[in-house]
């Protein structure tokens, strides 16, 4: 009743849309999560066309580290919609779903940037995706209160080091 009083919707109208709040939490989780990526791929996209993308896997793992946002709201709300899903089989499966559209939709961005200086992944792509995406969700989550440069800093050298750990360079 109060998600109904702060929204501004009846209850009706509510439950119309949402038959629960699980439901709420994960349309609300599910649009930032798609807007983050939408604005990730149009900055590393830009940076790459503009001759700024990266010279070395520490330039890219800051870039990708700057374009993501660090948004301290949104990892709460992260938590919380990790906690509420884990905890019944339609929760679990309605993560798994959402992980995979996740990967799907990072996998091509991440490999034009890989692409850009001559990079591939030693692992399968979703592997590689996977392990970025546990990098920078780690790093950001452990970094709230701190410094943004800090925060920063903690944040590129995570995804530098996965960067570092499963790619290679292309073979000429």
């Amino acid at each position: 009743e109060a998600i109904c009083e702060r929204a501004g919707f009846t209850r009706g109208a509510f439950y119309s849309s949402f038959s629960t709040t699980d439901d709420l939490l994960l349309a609300v989780f599910d649009a930032r999560s798609r807007d983050i990526t939408a604005e990730l791929g149009r900055n590393v996209d830009a940076a790459l066309v503009s001759r700024t993308a990266p010279q070395d896997v520490d330039q890219l793992a800051t870039l990708l580290a700057i374009l993501l946002p660090h948004d301290e709201i949104w990892f709460r709300l992260r938590g919380l919609f990790l906690a509420q899903t884990g905890i019944s089989e339609d929760g679990r499966n309605r993560l798994t779903s959402f992980r995979n559209r996740q990967v799907e939709e990072l996998e091509p961005l991440i490999v034009r940037a890989l692409r850009s200086f001559d990079l591939r992944p030693t692992v399968p792509v979703e592997t590689l995706v996977l392990a970025l995406i546990s990098a920078f969700e780690g790093a950001s989550s452990t970094s709230i209160g701190m410094s943004e440069t800090a925060a920063l800093h903690l944040r590129a050298v995570t995804i530098a080091a996965v960067l570092v750990g499963i790619t290679e360079r292309t073979p000429e």
